[in-house]
């Protein structure tokens, strides 16, 4: 199964969300619009699969316990080895829907950018899930930072607009 790349489980929260992010970076513009990807991505493609799917799931997101063993080797001149433990590899269950919540974070680091949108120029499948993860309630949310190089910080510039559709 896969598993998002960030997972942050906010307890001071009414109802205890865990919240499920992704986080992106914008290489390039187009008429002061961030772009991205700027190509084909299934990566991205699966950031965005997995975030709609956490929050429209009934599941709790488990995947059934698997077990795996080592095979014994025997032979007539060899004593039989010993057989390793079972390990069972389970992935951790998700809260109740009402209590899920996911975002993707984009980050434009560009002083050229007054919005944000996927390039469905250059991946029109990633710009579609964008906007299904969008419709089943992933917030869409974009930020723009300067590197400053100089005094060795990141300034944080402001949130910008992230155009789906």
């Amino acid at each position: 199964m896969y598993t998002p790349e960030h997972t942050t489980t906010h307890h001071n929260t009414p109802l205890h969300t865990t919240t499920h992010h992704n986080t992106k970076k914008y290489p390039c513009t187009h008429q002061a619009t961030a772009m991205f990807p700027d190509t084909v991505s299934t990566r991205a493609q699966q950031h965005a699969r997995e975030l709609t799917r956490l929050l429209t799931s009934d599941d709790d997101g488990a995947t059934p316990p698997t077990t795996s063993t080592s095979p014994t080797a025997t032979s007539p001149s060899q004593p039989p080895k010993k057989k390793k433990q079972k390990r069972s590899t389970t992935a951790p269950a998700l809260p109740p829907r009402a209590q899920r919540r996911g975002v993707m974070l984009f980050v434009v680091q560009r002083d050229d950018a007054d919005s944000v949108a996927p390039c469905r120029d250059k991946d029109p499948h990633y710009a579609d899930l964008c906007a299904q993860a969008a419709s089943a309630g992933v917030q869409l949310v974009a930020v723009a930072i300067r590197l400053d190089a100089e005094r060795d910080m990141v300034e944080f510039v402001g949130v910008l607009p992230v155009i789906v559709g």
